[in-house]
């Protein structure tokens, strides 16, 4: 095990154990929380991830700017290309599922949000015009709470939009 030089996404599972996206030896690893190594939990070069609630994990694969869906012991149950039906990730920039498990994906290269149900089906797209009022410019971070409204961070106007 080497040291992690650059670690863009941490993310807890359901066993206190912490996922950390390692770029440089492109994969996913699983470690506890005093930092022992446990295992590879997948491969990719992982810029973000999002965890629901039955422990399936979304990650964007910075490599192929696609994303790949795996169940909480690392096993890929499903992907979504860069190309889909009705769809295409240019900069995918970060990933967040809602209570019902829809998978939102922020695009930042078209100032959007994709929103993916039941095998992959793309199900909308949120885009506001630019200069609208809640365009997104530079969307950065993407959260979504309890309730179902979605907070984006845009870096260009440097301030949390929220949709409901």
């Amino acid at each position: 095990m080497r040291a992690v030089d650059e670690i863009p996404a941490v993310l807890p599972n359901e066993k206190g154990e912490r996922l950390i996206s390692n770029v440089k030896q492109r994969n996913v690893i699983r470690s506890l929380p005093n930092g022992k190594f446990v295992s590879v939990f997948a491969q990719g070069q992982v810029s973000r991830m999002a965890r629901n609630w039955l422990g399936d994990v979304a990650m964007i694969d910075r490599s192929n700017k696609s994303i790949m869906v795996a169940d909480r012991d690392g096993k890929v149950i499903s992907r979504l290309p860069q190309k889909g039906t009705g769809y295409e990730l240019d900069e995918p920039q970060d990933v967040a599922f809602d209570a019902l498990g829809h998978l939102y994906v922020l695009e930042r290269g078209k100032g959007s949000i994709l929103v993916f149900g039941v095998k992959n089906k793309l199900i909308t797209t949120l885009t506001i015009p630019n200069n609208a009022p809640g365009s997104l410019t530079r969307g950065e971070a993407l959260g979504i709470d309890a309730a179902g409204r979605l907070y984006v961070f845009d870096e260009k106007s440097r301030r949390i939009q929220v949709y409901q």
